[in-house]
């Protein structure tokens, strides 16, 4: 996580999150204050809008969630299976 700024990097990590990204959730989880998981839950929500936005521009479609993103990784990690 960022030190500087670690809304920020929060921000990033939940928008993962919302992807349904996996691996994101077994980090260390940050602790911020009532106010500053209010403002990485609007960055989360801001990034993957722009993210969007930008796809709409270039004619692509928006992302979806995927629920299996790093699936096969997350649980190779969890079982300690090196295959």
């Amino acid at each position: 996580m960022s030190e500087r700024d670690p809304v920020k990097a929060e921000g990033y990590y939940r928008a993962a999150l919302l992807r349904g990204d996996w691996l994101v959730g077994l980090r260390e989880i940050p602790r911020l204050t009532p106010e500053q998981n209010y403002a990485a839950d609007l960055r989360a929500a801001r990034l993957l809008e722009q993210i969007n936005r930008a796809r709409r521009q270039r004619g692509l479609p928006a992302l979806g969630v995927d629920l299996r993103p790093s699936a096969e990784e997350a649980f190779e990690r969890l079982s300690g299976d090196k295959r």
